[in-house]
């Protein structure tokens, strides 16, 4: 007899399924992963954007925090959108997508910016100040 039994092919056919099943599953974690490191990397160019918009704007009144108090940056103003009151802003580009969802960042997440207490009462310097980005919806990224 010339072939395969039908417990044989069974076998096979079983064992390729699980393979597939591991293979996507670690597929897919690869994906998920990658999107939450880019993520995590454009919350570092939003900070430094708005360490940016910190540093041109010193001079204006209420610009930064005082000790206690926060302020917060919105994506358009860092963008400059028209209609925003900022419009001649480009920290970011226009075009820049938030790798969760596919989509533009919503113009209302902001970054936050609050005096660090090292006690040394320094205000005028940006790089006392601490930055977070701060999502308006959850799902734009996760926190991890």
């Amino acid at each position: 007899m010339k072939g395969f039994t039908l417990a044989e092919l069974m076998g096979v056919i079983v064992i390729l399924g699980i393979l597939a099943v591991i293979i996507t599953t670690t597929i897919d974690r690869n994906i998920v992963n990658s999107r939450i490191q880019t993520c995590k990397s454009q919350e570092e160019n939003l900070i430094q954007a708005a360490q940016m918009y910190v540093t041109d704007h010193a001079n204006e009144l209420g610009v930064l925090p005082n000790v206690g108090g926060e302020k917060h940056i919105t994506i358009a103003m860092l963008r400059g959108d028209s209609g925003s009151g900022y419009e001649e802003n480009n920290y970011i580009a226009d075009d820049m997508e938030n790798p969760m969802t596919g989509k533009a960042y919503n113009p209302s997440t902001y970054v936050e910016i609050t005096l660090n207490e090292d006690g040394t009462g320094q205000t005028e310097n940006p790089k006392n100040y601490h930055y977070e980005v701060v999502y308006v919806d959850e799902t734009e990224c996760p926190n991890e």
